[in-house]
């Protein structure tokens, strides 16, 4: 009886922890340079624009990243590495279970820096 039990509470808590997951988004890309080449540990910051909460993740040596497991909205995504300009988007919307295809070209050149930049 109480190992009856123990296996409905685990499914109604699988259950809870599935639909819980079921809204979410994810954003993912190819980052490449300006000659189509990969670009491998390039820094991608996803920000939630109304909540203002960050992930950070960092593509592989093909290229690829992921952004996974995002509440759906609208997010600025912004790819950086080191010897390239910055690349932002600032609008990118997402809806309840989409995969969000979103590359990046980064073009040779230094990274923009502001006043606050400096200041912090």
């Amino acid at each position: 009886m109480r190992a009856n039990c123990l296996k409905w509470l685990f499914a109604l808590w699988l259950t809870g922890m599935l639909s819980a997951q079921s809204n979410r988004a994810t954003i993912t890309g190819t980052v490449t340079d300006s000659t189509g080449a990969l670009v491998g540990g390039a820094e991608i910051t996803a920000t939630n624009t109304d909540t203002n909460v960050s992930t950070k993740t960092v593509s592989n040596q093909d290229g690829i990243y992921v952004v996974p497991n995002r509440a759906p909205g609208t997010y600025t995504v912004e790819f950086k590495k080191e010897g390239f300009q910055t690349e932002q988007r600032p609008a990118v919307t997402l809806i309840s279970t989409q995969v969000a295809k979103i590359d990046a070209s980064l073009q040779v050149g230094y990274a923009r820096i502001s006043l606050a930049d400096l200041v912090n």
